[in-house]
């Protein structure tokens, strides 16, 4: 463990100002920002294989907006809210990127009502499961198989509070997560 924490490089991402970066995600030799630029929402991938270098490789652009990320391996889940009428919509993005300066699109869902909060669990060698806090009181769950590329809505879990998801770092004795709104 180190004693302290250490800069090591920097990140460019061209956004107007710090609230502008939504989120980041990196495993293994990649880093994922996302957020508002100039050429509107985007996600910039990154090979941090020399971390005082890092390398730009892509740019995505995000079907909307209030941006999140989750990076597992070579795996990019985007989820982001559509604003195309009154009521948002959430939009969750699959993108392969085993060769990061080319990401390859492998599935998509659409859900209704933006979603306040994501979460995304995974253990290895299992799908990843998605929890997204909705307005009005409701985490919806959505599965995903890296595979075959699709994803598959599961249960909805009734919430007076679903501003947030915190979920336990590992499953309980059953196999299941706890989920707290």
């Amino acid at each position: 463990t180190p004693s302290a924490t250490a800069k090591s490089g920097t990140l460019p991402f061209p956004s107007y100002s710090q609230d502008d970066q939504h989120d980041i995600a990196a495993a293994g030799n990649l880093a994922c920002i996302a957020g508002y630029t100039a050429d509107g929402f985007r996600v910039h991938i990154f090979d941090v294989t020399n971390a005082a270098s890092p390398v730009f490789k892509a740019a995505i652009t995000p079907r909307g907006r209030d941006i999140r990320l989750w990076l597992d391996g070579a795996t990019l889940l985007v989820s982001s809210n559509l604003f195309l009428s009154d009521v948002p919509d959430n939009v969750i993005e699959a993108f392969d990127l085993n060769d990061p300066a080319n990401p390859k699109p492998s599935g998509q869902i659409r859900a209704q009502t933006a979603a306040y909060d994501v979460k995304v669990l995974s253990q290895d060698g299992q799908d990843p499961l998605i929890a997204l806090a909705k307005p009005g009181g409701s985490v919806h769950t959505v599965g995903y198989s890296p595979a075959s590329g699709t994803f598959y809505p599961g249960p909805v879990c009734p919430s007076p509070y679903s501003a947030q998801v915190t979920v336990s770092q590992s499953p309980n004795s059953a196999g299941g997560y706890t989920v707290v709104t």
